[in-house]
């Protein structure tokens, strides 16, 4: 629950936040995208808690499916905020192009690894499920 409540409400926050503490202001599209793209978690998160012992064979499935929610929406925050970074520290706008590029690539390559971490994470601390999420594919 408290994992469902931190993923619902902690990348709009972060996303808000972090811009303002290095002292440039965040496109608001894209602060209000992520808060709106984060708000389901939190019912999600209270539905499954509700319903995870009759969920029976289907449990495994709903944890990935919470897992890989999860991942995502953290995902795309780290993105955003890398971008916004480095668009701010790099004002030219021809190494804008190449930096977008290098940065889309890097978080492309990681993203495979990093979500099967994050899901044996997620299943330790949240579920305390102890199984390798490729098992279930």
């Amino acid at each position: 629950m408290l994992v469902g409540i931190g993923l619902a409400f902690g990348p709009g926050i972060v996303v808000g936040v972090i811009p303002k503490l290095l002292n440039f202001a965040a496109p608001g599209a894209i602060t209000t995208g992520i808060a709106v793209l984060t708000v389901p978690a939190m019912p999600a998160f209270y539905i499954y808690a509700i319903y995870q012992r009759y969920l029976g064979e289907l449990e495994f499935r709903a944890n990935r499916a919470m897992g890989l929610y999860g991942f995502t929406l953290l995902y795309a925050t780290a993105f955003v905020l890398v971008s916004l970074v480095g668009y701010r520290w790099l004002r030219l706008p021809e190494k804008l192009m190449l930096f977008s590029l290098a940065v889309s690539t890097l978080f492309v390559i990681a993203a495979p690894p990093l979500r099967d971490r994050f899901q044996l994470l997620v299943d330790r601390l949240a579920y305390g499920i102890r199984h390798n999420p490729r098992a279930f594919s």
